[in-house]
């Protein structure tokens, strides 16, 4: 893993000037060792220079980088970087004493409050009073655990800090602080997120899909994408291994780990979705039917779907036969995810699924079963399809239809009827049983132990729970019993001569 350290301090700019590189810009490790050639370059910043080449020197035991090296000789120009182009970094070397006055407190205030970054303040030791005055008042309690003072080395080597123990301290930051390795992991596992999005978003042509999403309604260019962007980074989120893992292997329950990525991912989702995006507003004039269907069912088969990258089974994942044909049937797993991960324990061994029947599977499967109860005229009455978990009305079974499932790189319809549930029973495998311990037998299902079934795609929230409560309700039944026809109809009739 490479770190990122960002040193804020006007120590180098007399080395910059004389290797004719623009102090007044970030420099990063490219720029850093070129200014490190010459010790000479550097009188009276001897610490610094030490500091810089330790970092851009050090290797881990495969020969890689240990660390990404940026500097700034001002915070002025750290700021405009950090406002206007996003710069972040995990550690901040803030040196305490500049040529030009600042005020170094609305400085660390700024980043404290905008960025989970860790603050070094780097100074000479008759300092060292000040600053702790500083950063223990009240409004830097908050931020206390993020911010720490290290003593600065002078030219001849005689005070008690160096580089070496300011990168010993970063090092075992990584190593044992908890919130940081956390907070490390999340920033990082939602720019991948976030690129995610962007790349399938590119892959659908942004222009268009903008023209698609506003052709009705151009306010709804804002709710859709916005709406879109949030789901899909949470989803990302919620299903990376890396941060589960995280909380794993520092003995993070289960259901707390869970609820934390939740909480985290769901915030995320909202503010994104309560930001203000900026683009041309779109020409609709040429958004036909025949221009946008492409797009529009690339864009919805987005919308409903992702695919984790993990091996974990889950609620809403559709699954084929490993050695099956999926353009016949697929199912969809129904278990809960509480009971997925406590499968043999919760389960016994069983999971539940719902078949789902592809459009060109025999029609017995399909109009024979409509035709059971229903006119065939009846049937052939399907004005519209409106949502995911909206029921197909006419043909019964509360029937559910799932689009845009990408097959072997084309898109495949299929329908589902929730009261068809089936149990597949899932034997505990060798390596398992094998486990003396029983409590130690407590695992997640995955599809290592499930090798007959394959991961086909997972539906995506905000669609999946409302897919799951209508099939629940139709597996369970609800309601009361109905009036006699004849008062059925009387009824109608009186609230229809209302409505005139």
């Amino acid at each position: 893993m490479k770190y990122s350290i960002c040193i804020i301090d006007d120590g180098m700019i007399d080395a910059a000037n004389k290797n004719k590189i623009d102090d007044k810009l970030l420099l990063n490790s490219a720029c850093l060792l070129k200014l490190t050639e010459d010790i000479s370059d550097w009188v009276g910043e001897i610490p610094l220079y030490y500091l810089f080449k330790k970092l851009l020197d050090e290797t881990d035991e495969n020969g890689y980088k240990v660390w990404k090296v940026s500097a700034f000789s001002h915070p002025k120009i750290f700021l405009k970087n950090f406002e206007s182009d996003l710069f972040r970094s995990d550690i901040i070397v803030f040196d305490w004493d500049f040529a030009i006055p600042i005020n170094q407190e609305d400085i660390l205030l700024n980043i404290l409050n905008n960025s989970y970054s860790f603050i070094y303040i780097y100074s000479g030791a008759d300092k060292e009073d000040q600053i702790m005055e500083i950063i223990e008042d009240e409004k830097f309690k908050r931020f206390r655990d993020r911010l720490e003072y290290i003593d600065k080395l002078n030219d001849l080597g005689k005070k008690s800090g160096s580089p070496s123990d300011l990168i010993v301290k970063v090092e075992n930051l990584y190593k044992e602080n908890f919130s940081f390795k956390f907070g490390n992991c999340l920033r990082s596992t939602t720019i991948n997120a976030l690129d995610k999005v962007l790349v399938r978003l590119g892959e659908l042509h942004i222009e268009k899909t903008l023209k698609f999403l506003g052709a009705n309604n151009r306010e709804q260019i804002d709710v859709d994408l916005k709406d879109m962007i949030g789901e899909k980074i949470k989803n990302n989120l919620i299903n990376d291994s890396q941060l589960s893992d995280l909380l794993r292997d520092n003995d993070v329950k289960k259901d707390a780990s869970d609820q934390l990525i939740e909480l985290v991912s769901e915030k995320i989702k909202n503010d994104v979705v309560s930001s203000i995006l900026e683009y041309d507003q779109t020409n609709s004039d040429d958004c036909s039917e025949d221009n946008f269907r492409e797009i529009a069912e690339e864009l919805w088969s987005y919308r409903l779907y992702h695919n984790p990258n993990d091996n974990l089974v889950r609620k809403g994942d559709i699954v084929a036969e490993r050695n099956g044909n999926e353009k016949s049937s697929l199912y969809l797993v129904i278990t809960p995810d509480c009971d997925l991960h406590f499968f043999w324990n919760k389960n016994l061994g069983y999971i539940n699924l719902i078949r789902l029947y592809s459009l060109n599977a025999k029609k017995d499967h399909i109009k024979g079963r409509a035709l059971l109860t229903r006119k065939n005229s009846s049937i052939k009455n399907i004005s519209k399809i409106s949502s995911l978990s909206n029921p197909v009305g006419s043909i019964g079974g509360s029937a559910l239809y799932f689009p845009f499932l990408k097959i072997n790189g084309c898109f495949k319809n299929y329908i589902a009827y929730p009261k068809e549930i089936t149990s597949i029973s899932i034997d505990m495998p060798e390596d398992l049983l094998k486990i003396e311990k029983v409590i130690d037998r407590i695992k997640p299902l995955s599809y290592i132990h499930w090798d007959k079934y394959r991961r086909i795609t997972t539906i995506s929230e905000p669609f999946l729970t409302p897919v799951i409560m209508h099939i629940i309700n139709s597996i369970s039944g609800y309601g009361s019993p109905d009036y006699p026809t004849f008062l059925q109809k009387k009824l109608a009739d009186e609230l229809k001569g209302k409505m005139k």
